[in-house]
């Protein structure tokens, strides 16, 4: 059923709503300066009259008779549809353009906003008529319009600058600019079951999702950490019209459930209670599938329904490709004179047929071949079926010549017992998922044997052959992850990982994406320390030193053991007073300054270790003292020839915790160079160590820029030296590199691996690395290339690079890549 008639013929209908409470109403505003009240059966019930076009209308959620009204005349009109005139309640002036969207706030009754072509978004108070927020930013004409459903002073906005904003009417404050759509932004809306998830229209021809996690990201912390629910959740499901404070709580439905679900739960959360935390706030990519894979992983029942249809454990895979192979089999059979054309049918039975093929079923894949009339190939498979297979198709075959050409690479490969062969060409042809099928069919030996001896194997035999399946299963796994990594989807590789049981490589997975929570609450359900999970809650713990919420960092290093040294580094970057540095040295269990500071002295007097010494002059007032002998140290370790990368590495880490506002100051300026280059030139290592070999070569320029800065440098290393180094390390990577004058990188490499690499190994890649961005084409600032995914800006506001690059730095080297001495931390 259609209203258009009652707008008038040839009148453009801007805006649609239905009221949230009764869903029988229907109001449309449009180009003939009306807002008409519908019911769905098509009776008109109200029509409010304006003097030009109604381009926006919302209804209110907690009064059904409430309907807001956005004109051309530049006013917000407020109409009671039980009134039985067409006269607003209210008129709200003060937008110097026209209005185009209005939207009621879904938690703070009697507050909406609305959009204008004055650029702005302003912030109505319905009782009080007047403006209480004017949101100015916008370059050009403010169009889309959100409501955060769980946060009640979070409002979004789109524009045709391009842009869309997050702003916080507490305040006014606009808390980020997404700059990503390259034309004007009119849709906005978020996932009625993911209220932190949101998407975006825009005239660029596309729709993009976006992760509102960092808005509440501190509150998912505060669950890890087992904070009382009072801190998280609020108390009721509306905040007070006359409240425009601050909030931190979560208001919404969603938030509520999670709230009644937590609130029943034992002492520890279980599974269950950690799978919904995970879909309240993470991303829904994959996240269904790696709890689904978990479950497995638990043996606990998973609902098949949902299951089937995303990445399965190893241990599933042949059932259900032979169930798929049935259901394509069957549907042939159902759609039999229903009016489904021939090539529906064919290509069901085709599909059958090669699903059989996979799990090793040759001889339903002969039969099938058959019926579709492809008897050559079909013959040429029988022996490896059985001999009197074959004479049978054969003779059937004398009856029924036909002519057939087709691929036989996979079935006579299958038949011929080189089904290792087999998927060597899937990989080949970036077949990974069907090469998949074929290792595991093998592994549970469904595949023909070529064998016509009735002796069982010898045992060792058997053994090989089973270590040479699963090697199969592996890589080929690797590859799949792999490939999701590099499409930007890491909990999809992940999942690959959890289907070969491989807990620990799923955690890789998430710790290279830094999806920090989602690996923290994965190690919580199912119970297991490890040091994934420990550097997932460091890198999570340097997230809230950023945020200055110290206690949460204390206690989400609480959660794993071995986190001690890593306390004592927050601690030395704690830039309060001195009162407050005790508090939090007694939460990680640390003396007291006074304390620390004679512990140092004891231990220098005593010739202990030296990160020892250096930890306690750092965690007291004498931080120079304590750079003074980690300096030394370095340099002496340095002028070696031989020299241990991770000792030098842990105490250049602990001495760069030094708080940056401390290590500005004029007299650290000698302190500052020197450990700026150390940390540059030992940061490109341990990148070389982790596998993050985007930013060797930047760690390598940085240390000899800084060295150019300073005449005749009082170092270990020189430019000369990092120079050949680096060159070393460009020229290896060269597709034509010659293993011959490589002395250089021998030693270099000998350094970098003498030791095992720590948490995450392989390029960092976070998700929606390969999205293209449109508006504000950001160049590299190491590279100068055009960056592609999300953006990190660096201390001067201005530089930028890749979010990739920037967490790959810091897990090497804290101090920021202009070289000002200033810490970057992106976690």
């Amino acid at each position: 059923m259609t209203f258009r008639r009652k707008h008038g013929k040839g009148v453009y209908v801007y805006c649609v709503a239905w009221n949230q409470t009764d869903a029988r109403k229907i109001a449309s505003g449009g180009g003939d300066g009306t807002c008409m009240v519908h019911q769905t059966d098509g009776k008109l019930i109200h029509s409010f009259k304006h003097p030009s076009t109604v381009y926006g209308c919302d209804w209110n959620p907690n009064n059904e008779n409430i309907i807001a009204t956005g004109c051309e005349d530049s006013l917000v009109r407020i109409f009671y549809t039980g009134s039985g005139t067409d006269q607003p309640l209210k008129i709200l002036s003060g937008h110097e353009g026209k209005v185009f969207r209005v939207k009621w706030s879904p938690l703070k009754d009697g507050i909406l906003c609305s959009t204008s072509d004055d650029c702005s978004v302003r912030v109505w108070h319905y009782a009080q008529g007047i403006a209480v927020r004017v949101l100015e930013g916008h370059a050009s004409y403010t169009r889309g319009l959100l409501w955060c459903p769980e946060l009640p002073n979070i409002v979004i906005s789109g524009s045709w600058d391009s842009t869309i904003r997050v702003w916080d009417i507490s305040d006014g404050a606009c808390l980020d600019v997404v700059e990503d759509h390259g034309a004007d932004v009119y849709g906005l809306a978020c996932h009625p079951q993911g209220p932190f998830i949101l998407a975006s229209t825009s005239r660029d021809s596309t729709v993009r999702f976006w992760s509102m996690l960092p808005l509440v990201s501190s509150l998912y912390l505060k669950i890890l950490v087992s904070r009382p629910l009072s801190d998280i959740f609020s108390p009721s499901g509306c905040q007070n019209t006359e409240d425009f404070a601050e909030i931190t709580g979560l208001y919404g439905s969603q938030s509520k459930l999670l709230k009644d679900k937590l609130s029943n739960a034992k002492e520890n959360y279980g599974f269950n209670e950690w799978k919904s935390i995970s879909a309240l706030f993470s991303p829904p990519s994959g996240r269904t599938n790696l709890w689904e894979l978990l479950l497995v992983l638990k043996d606990k029942e998973v609902d098949y329904s949902h299951y089937k249809n995303g990445i399965t454990h190893k241990k599933h895979v042949v059932k259900l490709t032979t169930a798929k192979a049935l259901e394509k089999e069957l549907a042939n059979v159902t759609f039999f004179g229903s009016g489904v054309n021939s090539s529906g049918r064919r290509e069901n039975m085709q599909k059958a047929a090669e699903y059989y093929l996979l799990t090793g079923n040759l001889k339903k894949y002969c039969e099938i071949k058959v019926q579709l009339g492809e008897w050559l190939e079909a013959i040429a498979l029988a022996p490896g079926v059985s001999l009197n297979f074959w004479k049978e198709l054969t003779t059937r075959w004398l009856a029924n010549v036909k002519e057939e050409s087709s691929s036989l690479m996979a079935p006579f490969l299958i038949a011929t017992n080189k089904a290792d062969e087999l998927i060597k060409h899937y990989v080949k042809q970036n077949f990974l998922e069907k090469a998949h099928i074929v290792s595991v069919a093998m592994s549970e030996g469904l595949m023909p044997s070529a064998s016509t001896s009735s002796e069982a194997r010898s045992e060792p035999e058997a053994v090989n052959k089973n270590l040479n399946f699963e090697k199969l299963i592996y890589d080929n796994i690797k590859r799949l992850a792999e490939r999701h990594m590099i499409w930007g989807s890491p909990v999809k590789a992940a999942c690959w990982y959890l289907s070969d049981s491989n807990v620990q490589g799923a955690l890789y997975c998430l710790l290279r994406a830094n999806e920090l929570e989602l690996a923290v609450s994965v190690c919580m359900s199912i119970e297991i320390k490890n040091p994934s999970l420990k550097m997932a809650l460091i890198y999570l713990a340097w997230r809230c030193v950023g945020n200055q919420e110290w206690d949460i960092a204390m206690e989400l290093l609480d959660l794993c053991p071995g986190t001690e040294r890593e306390k004592a580094a927050i601690c030395i970057n704690c830039e309060m007073s001195a009162t407050e540095r005790n508090y939090l040295h007694e939460k990680a269990g640390l003396p007291s300054i006074e304390d620390c500071e004679k512990i140092a002295e004891d231990k220098f007097q005593g010739e202990d270790s030296v990160l020892e010494i250096v930890q306690f002059y750092l965690l007291s007032n004498e931080c120079k003292k304590g750079l003074d002998v980690g300096l030394k140290f370095v340099k002496d370790a340095l002028s070696e020839t031989k020299w241990n990368l991770e000792s030098v590495w842990q105490l250049l880490h602990l001495m760069s915790c030094v708080s940056s506002h401390l290590l500005q100051d004029i007299s650290f300026d000698r302190h500052r160079f020197e450990l700026q280059v150390y940390c540059a030139y030992i940061g490109a290592f341990i990148a070389i160590r982790q596998g993050f070999y985007p930013i060797v070569v930047p760690l390598f320029s940085t240390a000899m820029s800084l060295i150019r800065r300073v005449h005749n440098p009082d170092l270990a290393i020189t430019e000369e030296q990092i120079s050949s180094e680096m060159h070393a390390w460009v020229k290896s990577k060269d597709a034509n590199y010659l293993d011959t004058d490589c002395s250089v990188f021998k030693e270099m490499m000998i350094k970098a691996l003498e030791d095992p690499p720590f948490g995450d190994v392989g390029v960092t890649i976070v998700s929606g690395s390969n999205l293209p961005r449109h508006s504000d084409q950001h160049r590299c600032f190491l590279r100068g290339t055009a960056i592609r995914g999300p953006v990190y800006f660096l201390d001067d506001l201005k530089s930028a690079v890749s979010l990739n690059d920037a967490l790959m730095w810091a897990k090497v080297n804290r101090f920021s890549p202009l070289k000002t001495g200033a810490i970057i931390n992106p976690f």
